[in-house]
Protein backbone atom coordinates (compact mmCIF):
# COMPACT_ATOMS: atom_id res chain seq x y z
CA UNK A 1 0.00 0.00 0.00
CA UNK A 2 1.22 3.28 -1.00
CA UNK A 3 0.92 6.81 0.82
CA UNK A 4 -1.15 8.01 -2.48
CA UNK A 5 -3.25 4.77 -1.48
CA UNK A 6 -6.76 5.50 0.11
CA UNK A 7 -7.80 4.16 3.28
CA UNK A 8 -10.55 1.94 4.38
CA UNK A 9 -13.15 3.63 6.19
CA UNK A 10 -12.23 1.02 9.06
CA UNK A 11 -9.12 2.53 8.85
CA UNK A 12 -9.37 5.83 8.84
CA UNK A 13 -11.90 5.73 11.63
CA UNK A 14 -9.24 4.29 13.46
CA UNK A 15 -6.83 6.13 13.14
CA UNK A 16 -8.92 9.12 14.11
CA UNK A 17 -10.14 7.88 16.68
CA UNK A 18 -6.87 7.30 18.22
CA UNK A 19 -6.08 10.71 17.22
CA UNK A 20 -9.11 12.30 18.94
CA UNK A 21 -9.07 9.67 22.20
CA UNK A 22 -5.10 11.03 22.81
CA UNK A 23 -5.74 14.81 21.97
CA UNK A 24 -8.58 14.13 24.51
CA UNK A 25 -6.32 12.57 27.42
CA UNK A 26 -3.86 15.36 26.58
CA UNK A 27 -6.37 17.90 26.99
CA UNK A 28 -7.81 16.13 29.84
CA UNK A 29 -4.10 16.93 31.98
CA UNK A 30 -3.45 20.11 30.74
CA UNK A 31 -6.84 20.83 32.60
CA UNK A 32 -5.81 19.03 35.78
CA UNK A 33 -2.44 20.77 35.67
CA UNK A 34 -4.61 23.91 35.18
CA UNK A 35 -7.22 23.30 38.13
CA UNK A 36 -3.72 22.29 40.54
CA UNK A 37 -2.61 25.34 40.07
CA UNK A 38 -5.12 27.67 40.34
CA UNK A 39 -6.42 25.91 43.15
CA UNK A 40 -2.48 26.49 44.61
CA UNK A 41 -3.14 30.31 43.73
CA UNK A 42 -6.67 30.64 45.32
CA UNK A 43 -5.69 28.87 48.73
CA UNK A 44 -2.13 31.35 48.80
CA UNK A 45 -4.53 34.30 47.58
CA UNK A 46 -7.05 33.83 51.04
CA UNK A 47 -4.13 32.96 53.27
CA UNK A 48 -2.67 36.48 52.24
CA UNK A 49 -5.64 38.13 52.01
CA UNK A 50 -6.79 36.75 55.70
CA UNK A 51 -3.08 38.09 56.98
CA UNK A 52 -3.44 41.46 55.26
CA UNK A 53 -7.11 41.50 57.20
CA UNK A 54 -5.43 40.70 60.07
CA UNK A 55 -2.65 43.64 60.05
CA UNK A 56 -5.40 46.09 58.65
CA UNK A 57 -7.52 45.45 62.68
CA UNK A 58 -4.01 45.95 64.03
CA UNK A 59 -3.65 49.00 62.58
CA UNK A 60 -7.02 49.99 63.37
CA UNK A 61 -6.21 49.61 67.29
CA UNK A 62 -2.81 51.34 67.05
CA UNK A 63 -4.20 54.13 64.95
CA UNK A 64 -7.38 53.82 67.89
CA UNK A 65 -5.24 54.02 70.92
CA UNK A 66 -3.60 57.10 69.23
CA UNK A 67 -5.73 58.93 68.75
CA UNK A 68 -7.75 58.52 72.14
CA UNK A 69 -4.00 59.20 73.97
CA UNK A 70 -2.86 62.36 71.53
CA UNK A 71 -6.57 64.19 72.87
CA UNK A 72 -6.72 62.75 76.41
CA UNK A 73 -2.97 64.18 76.98
CA UNK A 74 -4.48 67.78 75.37
CA UNK A 75 -7.22 67.71 77.99
CA UNK A 76 -5.50 66.49 80.70
CA UNK A 77 -2.71 69.58 80.01
CA UNK A 78 -5.02 71.71 79.27
CA UNK A 79 -8.33 71.15 82.23
CA UNK A 80 -6.93 68.66 84.33
CA UNK A 81 -7.72 64.87 85.13
CA UNK A 82 -11.17 66.02 87.57
CA UNK A 83 -12.71 68.27 84.38
CA UNK A 84 -12.23 65.86 82.14
CA UNK A 85 -15.21 63.20 81.18
CA UNK A 86 -15.15 60.31 79.06
CA UNK A 87 -16.84 61.02 76.48
CA UNK A 88 -14.44 64.39 75.77
CA UNK A 89 -11.92 61.99 75.02
CA UNK A 90 -13.43 60.48 72.34
CA UNK A 91 -15.57 63.56 70.57
CA UNK A 92 -14.89 64.18 67.50
CA UNK A 93 -12.59 60.72 66.85
CA UNK A 94 -15.68 58.65 65.82
CA UNK A 95 -14.64 56.37 68.81
CA UNK A 96 -17.33 54.92 70.83
CA UNK A 97 -16.97 54.52 74.64
CA UNK A 98 -16.71 50.99 74.29
CA UNK A 99 -14.28 51.15 71.53
CA UNK A 100 -12.18 53.25 74.26
CA UNK A 101 -12.70 50.61 77.25
CA UNK A 102 -11.52 47.80 74.83
CA UNK A 103 -8.33 49.60 74.89
CA UNK A 104 -8.54 50.62 78.24
CA UNK A 105 -9.97 48.51 80.84
CA UNK A 106 -10.07 50.70 83.41
CA UNK A 107 -11.70 53.36 81.43
CA UNK A 108 -10.49 57.03 82.07
CA UNK A 109 -8.09 56.76 85.00
CA UNK A 110 -6.38 53.69 82.45
CA UNK A 111 -6.34 56.36 80.20
CA UNK A 112 -4.82 58.96 82.19
CA UNK A 113 -1.91 56.26 83.42
CA UNK A 114 -1.30 55.70 79.90
CA UNK A 115 -0.69 59.27 79.07
CA UNK A 116 1.57 60.31 82.35
CA UNK A 117 3.88 56.78 81.30
CA UNK A 118 4.11 58.44 78.04
CA UNK A 119 5.18 62.33 79.69
CA UNK A 120 8.02 60.61 81.68
CA UNK A 121 9.20 58.49 78.72
CA UNK A 122 9.46 62.14 76.74
CA UNK A 123 11.70 63.11 79.70
CA UNK A 124 13.72 60.44 79.78
CA UNK A 125 14.21 60.49 76.00
CA UNK A 126 15.16 64.32 75.89
CA UNK A 127 17.46 63.92 78.93
CA UNK A 128 19.53 60.81 77.19
CA UNK A 129 19.64 62.47 73.96
CA UNK A 130 21.81 65.49 75.63
CA UNK A 131 24.06 62.87 77.17
CA UNK A 132 24.43 60.08 75.88
CA UNK A 133 27.64 61.40 74.17
CA UNK A 134 29.47 62.73 77.40
CA UNK A 135 31.89 60.97 78.97
CA UNK A 136 32.81 62.36 82.04
CA UNK A 137 30.29 61.53 84.50
CA UNK A 138 30.01 65.12 86.51
CA UNK A 139 29.90 66.80 83.09
CA UNK A 140 26.55 64.34 82.74
CA UNK A 141 25.19 64.86 85.56
CA UNK A 142 25.04 68.78 85.20
CA UNK A 143 23.75 68.22 81.58
CA UNK A 144 21.15 65.68 82.63
CA UNK A 145 20.03 68.24 85.22
CA UNK A 146 19.93 71.11 82.52
CA UNK A 147 17.84 68.72 80.21
CA UNK A 148 15.56 67.79 82.94
CA UNK A 149 14.70 71.12 83.97
CA UNK A 150 14.63 72.52 80.06
CA UNK A 151 11.54 70.01 79.17
CA UNK A 152 9.73 70.55 82.67
CA UNK A 153 9.36 73.97 81.12
CA UNK A 154 6.94 72.42 78.96
CA UNK A 155 3.50 73.42 80.12
CA UNK A 156 1.45 70.37 79.44
CA UNK A 157 4.05 68.25 80.51
CA UNK A 158 4.59 70.07 83.50
CA UNK A 159 1.14 70.01 84.40
CA UNK A 160 0.71 66.04 83.80
CA UNK A 161 3.58 65.01 85.18
CA UNK A 162 3.78 67.47 88.44
CA UNK A 163 0.76 68.70 89.25
CA UNK A 164 -2.17 65.94 87.88
CA UNK A 165 -0.06 62.87 88.52
CA UNK A 166 0.83 63.40 92.21
CA UNK A 167 -3.06 64.22 92.90
CA UNK A 168 -4.30 60.99 91.12
CA UNK A 169 -2.07 58.48 90.98
CA UNK A 170 -1.02 55.88 93.42
CA UNK A 171 2.48 56.60 95.54
CA UNK A 172 3.33 52.95 93.79
CA UNK A 173 2.35 53.58 89.94
CA UNK A 174 4.64 57.19 90.52
CA UNK A 175 7.19 55.66 91.70
CA UNK A 176 7.53 53.31 88.69
CA UNK A 177 6.96 56.24 86.49
CA UNK A 178 9.97 57.96 88.85
CA UNK A 179 12.16 55.30 87.58
CA UNK A 180 11.57 56.27 83.79
CA UNK A 181 11.68 59.88 83.81
CA UNK A 182 14.42 60.48 87.17
CA UNK A 183 16.11 56.81 86.97
CA UNK A 184 18.90 58.61 84.79
CA UNK A 185 19.95 61.80 87.25
CA UNK A 186 19.69 59.13 89.84
CA UNK A 187 22.08 56.69 88.64
CA UNK A 188 24.37 59.31 87.75
CA UNK A 189 24.24 60.83 91.41
CA UNK A 190 24.71 57.51 92.77
CA UNK A 191 27.64 56.79 90.88
CA UNK A 192 29.28 60.62 91.84
CA UNK A 193 28.98 59.00 95.27
CA UNK A 194 30.35 55.94 94.62
CA UNK A 195 33.54 57.57 92.87
CA UNK A 196 33.51 60.04 95.73
CA UNK A 197 33.21 62.82 93.55
CA UNK A 198 30.18 64.22 94.95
Amino acid sequence: KTKHQRRLPGEWIASFTSKTYNQHVSNMAQLIWIVKIHSVCMFLFVKLLDMTTKLTKAERTRRTRRAILDRAHLLFASQGYAATATEEMIQGLGITRGALYHQFKGGKQAVFEAVVEEAYGKIATHITSQVHSIEDNWEQLVQASRAFLEIAQHDDLRRIVFIEAPAVLSAEILVQFDQLGFGLLQEGIQLMVEQEQL
